[in-house]
């Protein structure tokens, strides 16, 4: 409805309403997505994210061609979109009776003697390093094609392509993260992404060569997609109890907080330009890192 309204308010209620539609699905969305994926939750849930993901990439395509061809009304087709999913996921759910029966079953035969525990203390510190992924996120979607257009002298398309090509790479790598994580633990996909990230921060701030630039696109790609699904199965095996809560946290977290802090670097780009902005994303790497290396392995063998 939002582009039939006029009324400011209005379209900020309606925008609220979608916030609050999005919130209610993802925590059961990757609570799900987990409990199907069997023994590769690592690629179950990139296989889930990277939905998610390459919304970024395709939804302002399809927001510019639906405006564009029909006006602010044209919005009106991520309605129709948002029809077909709810008719599709009714009609799944409607089948799930008997997969829940088999899931008890299975409970049963196993036994399950391992007493389920949460460990806050864990999930503190790795809702740290989400947030540091989460501003380092928002911070190179914002400033990739400024930096482009302002630095590199381009046009807004090439800032625009820029983007694109580090988002494409970065969906690539999500799933490619997921399918490393089921076969060399959760925390090493974590830690090396973040052992990446760093030189990737500072070399992106310090460069003035355009085709540099755009090769170091590759590994920030990486390394701000590549961990993302085992931060969040990681989430969930530290919160066992409580798996949806944990999912809504590493979601959430994950595209929530990089948005809070950008007003901050947009001040330190105003202040003193758009390289030193992205060379203090450095700091919030290293803390990151900190975070992600204080992490303990709750199973070795899998973590």
């Amino acid at each position: 409805s939002i582009g039939f309204l006029h009324s400011y308010w209005a379209i900020f209620t309606a925008i609220a309403l979608s916030g609050v539609g999005a919130a209610l699905f993802h925590p059961e969305g990757a609570r799900f997505a987990n409990k199907v994926s069997g023994a590769s939750k690592g690629t179950g849930l990139s296989l889930f994210s990277i939905g998610g993901n390459s919304g970024f990439v395709f939804g302002p395509m399809l927001a510019v061609a639906a405006i564009g061809a029909f006006g602010l009304s044209g919005t009106s087709v991520f309605g129709l979109i948002a029809l077909v999913m709810s008719v599709i996921l009714l009609y799944q759910i409607s089948h799930l009776s008997g997969m829940k029966k088999i899931e008890a079953d299975n409970a049963k035969a196993a036994g399950e003697a391992e007493e389920v525990t949460n460990n806050w203390k864990e999930f503190s510190k790795l809702t740290l390093a989400i947030i540091s992924r989460s501003v380092l996120f928002v911070g190179c979607n914002t400033f990739i094609p400024l930096y482009w257009i302002h630095n590199f002298g381009q046009s807004k398309a090439a800032g625009a392509a820029a983007l694109t090509c580090f988002c494409t790479f970065g969906v690539i790598s999500n799933f490619i993260g997921g399918m490393l994580s089921d076969r060399f633990g959760y925390l090493r996909i974590i830690r090396l992404s973040y052992v990446i990230l760093i030189p990737s921060i500072i070399l992106f701030g310090l460069v003035d060569n355009l085709y540099a630039a755009f090769a170091l696109l590759l590994p920030l790609g990486f390394s701000l997609y590549a961990p993302f699904s085992s931060m969040v199965v990681l989430g969930q095996k530290y919160l066992a109890k409580n798996i949806g809560f944990a999912s809504g946290v590493t979601l959430g977290l994950a595209t929530s907080m990089g948005g809070i802090v950008a007003p901050l670097l947009g001040w330190i780009a105003d202040g003193y330009g758009l390289p030193r902005a992205i060379q203090s994303m450095t700091i919030v790497a290293a803390i990151g890192t900190v975070a992600a290396f204080l992490l303990v392995s709750l199973n070795r063998r899998t973590d």
